[in-house]
C-alpha cells in the first residue's frame, strides 16, 4: 500500500467520498472533522435541522454512483435517512476508521516540499498535533462559515475571495 497521505478536512458527503476514492488510489486518508459525527449537515445534532426535515431534492439527485439508496426510502429522504444513508455508505466502503471527530483545525501550510503542514487539537484534549500530508481536501461544506486569512493587498483584490 502506498504511503502517501491525505488530510481531509470535512466528514461530510464530499468528505466520506473524498476518503473513499482515497482508499481506492492506495492513499490513506484521514479525514478530520469538527463535530461528534459524520454527515455535515445531516449529522449535526444541534443545528437548524429539525427532526422532521425532508430533503428538497430526491434520493437519486444526492446519490452515490456506487451506492444506492433502500429501495423502500422515500423519494425526498428524510434528515434521519440522509444520516443512515451517509453512515452506511461509510462503514460499508471502510471509511469509519479514517474519522478523527471532535478536531479542530488550527492551520494548514503547505511548505516547501509540496507537502500540507496540518495543525489540529482534539476537543476533549488540549494536546495540539502536527502532521505532514502529501495531499489536502478541504470539504468544509456550504453551510461553514469560512476563515479568510488578513495579508497585505487584500482590499485591493477585486475578484472572489
Amino acid at each position: 500500500m502506498s504511503t502517501k497521505k491525505v488530510a481531509i478536512i470535512g466528514a461530510g458527503q464530499a468528505g466520506l467520498v473524498s476518503a473513499k476514492y482515497a482508499l481506492e488510489k492506495n492513499m490513506i486518508p484521514y479525514v478530520f472533522e469538527k463535530s461528534d459525527d459524520i454527515g455535515g449537515i445531516w449529522g449535526k445534532k444541534n443545528e437548524p435541522i429539525w427532526e422532521g426535515l425532508y430533503a428538497n431534492v430526491s434520493k437519486y439527485t444526492m446519490m452515490f454512483s456506487d451506492f444506492p439508496w433502500p429501495k423502500n426510502s422515500y423519494i425526498f429522504p428524510s434528515k434521519n435517512e440522509v444520516k443512515s444513508y451517509l453512515t452506511n455508505y461509510s462503514n460499508y466502503f471502510n471509511i469509519s476508521k479514517h474519522i478523527y471527530l471532535n478536531q479542530n483545525i488550527e492551520s494548514v501550510k503547505q511548505i516547501e516540499s509540496n507537502k500540507w503542514k496540518l495543525t489540529y487539537s482534539s476537543k476533549s484534549r488540549s494536546k495540539t498535533s502536527t502532521e505532514l500530508f502529501d495531499y489536502l481536501i478541504i470539504s468544509s461544506g456550504l453551510h461553514s462559515k469560512p476563515r479568510i486569512p488578513e495579508f497585505k493587498g487584500l482590499s485591493n483584490f477585486r475578484g472572489l475571495i
